[in-house]
């Protein structure tokens, strides 16, 4: 009798067996199924798919899995397509052979691993098995533990039929089976946090749309009203203008002592302050001061002629027919003063419609000139506050020995400045001022005394 040690690894345990075989020279083994049954193979699985994520997969679904291994090369060691999985109990294995791996939106067919059924033996004779060895290592009943009858495979079949009405469906088409390194059968899926900040963005994105979309309605539907009443307005008062200047233009044409001549015939300088002409001289000084000259016919009456920190201010109100009145006034400023802001504080508070022209010895580089002085910063600060506005002319209105700068201002209320056109200036007279005339025209109907005339202002003399 010979005796011969069989050493088998099952489930991490070496178990030891030791067969008899008389009078044949044959190995007797213990069941492999033990240890076969548990095991489980899949192919054609990508090699992309990493080893933990398999596990992951079949975890999810509630299988208990020991080992996830993927099989190797004999030569060279290269990783193949084939998963060998290892579970805890042959109920997970035969549950995972109907349900199969579901990886990445992905299927793959399990094989259960099978037993060399080719018997070990020395001799010319089989030898099998008693059937009193045979005991279930699940439940360790007198049967295989394969067998049909045994509790824990009539309730791993049960779980699995679940899985399996979970997997499947009454009418399934056929599909045929997709490449697996098409991009556009398997395009590359975001992550989670990927998808909800997709998601998310594009909620707020969508918000912004709609919240902008309507402010811009409201806002373009309200100036589009806005600009349709200025509209309205400025037509009305063109036509009002328009009837006026015709109106002028037929009285002037039947009155003879009518004159739209500039000619210094028509400019009365009378000494009353009454009178048609204002004037604020030096008094015991040589030359100097301010002077508006209005000519005869048109209704006007002096308003302001005074000096004040050596601003030298002088100012009419003259009645149109467009507006009740308007206020015209001429300043000087020396060049070693300052600009007076009460000054024009006071004409604007006494009449809105105000034009202010003269020599304020202000220069402005935004304006032409070279650099910016004290009083320009002064009438930048006035022309800031809104009050009143300049005429957008850079033109320089003083020239004396290659020095050429803009001194000469045209001021105005915002509405008067659109009648305000013809702006011009005009070589010096003389050569010792340097200061050149400035000449415009003021589109607007004057009030007459006993008859129309359109309204005509020379500031030639100013300086």
């Amino acid at each position: 009798m010979f005796h011969y040690r069989c050493r088998l690894k099952i489930k991490s345990h070496w178990i030891h067996s030791l067969g008899k075989c008389d009078p044949c020279y044959s190995i007797d083994l213990i069941d492999l199924s033990t240890a076969i049954i548990m095991v489980a193979f899949v192919k054609r699985v990508d090699l992309d798919i990493p080893d933990n994520r398999i596990t992951e997969a079949l975890t999810k679904v509630g299988l208990d899995v020991i080992n996830v291994i993927r099989l190797t090369r004999k030569v060279g060691n290269a990783p193949t397509s084939t998963i060998k999985i290892t579970f805890k109990d042959a109920n997970n294995r035969n549950t995972f052979i109907h349900t199969g791996l579901q990886v990445y939106s992905m299927h793959f067919n399990a094989e259960a691993a099978s037993q060399n059924k080719k018997p070990i033996q020395s001799c010319s004779q089989q030898c099998t098995a008693a059937n009193d060895a045979i005991k279930c290592n699940n439940c360790k009943g007198k049967h295989l533990a394969t067998a049909n009858n045994s509790h824990n495979f009539l309730e791993q079949e049960k779980r699995m039929l679940n899985l399996i009405n979970q997997y499947s469906s009454t009418s399934s088409p056929t599909v045929t089976t997709p490449l697996l390194h098409d991009n556009n059968e398997f395009p590359s899926l975001p992550n989670m946090y990927q998808r909800q900040q997709g998601f998310l963005h594009n909620d707020i994105l969508d918000e912004l749309i709609n919240l902008l979309t309507s402010k811009m309605e409201k806002i373009i539907a309200e100036t589009t009203k806005r600009l349709f009443k200025s509209l309205q307005q400025k037509i009305k008062k063109i036509g009002q203008t328009i009837s006026s200047v015709e109106t002028l233009i037929n009285d002037d044409t039947t009155s003879p002592s009518s004159s739209f001549s500039d000619s210094d015939e028509d400019v009365q300088i009378p000494d009353s302050p009454n009178t048609a002409s204002s004037l604020n001289d030096r008094v015991g000084k040589p030359g100097g001061g301010v002077l508006l000259a209005v000519k005869e016919h048109i209704k006007c009456r002096e308003i302001i002629n005074k000096t004040t920190h050596k601003n030298e201010i002088v100012a009419v109100q003259i009645e149109t027919l467009l507006y009740k009145s308007i206020l015209i006034s001429s300043i000087y400023v020396a060049p070693t003063a300052k600009i007076d802001m009460n000054i024009f504080e006071e004409l604007y508070n006494i009449n809105n419609n105000c034009i202010i022209v003269g020599d304020l010895n202000a220069i402005l580089s935004e304006m032409g000139s070279i650099k910016t002085n004290a009083r320009g910063k002064q009438l930048q600060e006035l022309l800031n506050e809104g009050l009143i506005k300049s005429v957008d002319d850079d033109s320089t209105a003083f020239e004396k020995n290659e020095y050429e700068a803009k001194l000469d201002w045209i001021l105005g209320s915002q509405q008067l400045l659109l009648f305000i056109a013809n702006v011009e200036t005009h070589p010096t007279i003389g050569t010792i001022n340097g200061h050149k005339p400035l000449t415009f025209d003021i589109q607007i109907g004057a009030e007459p005394k006993p008859t129309s005339s359109r309204l005509s202002l020379n500031f030639k003399e100013a300086k």
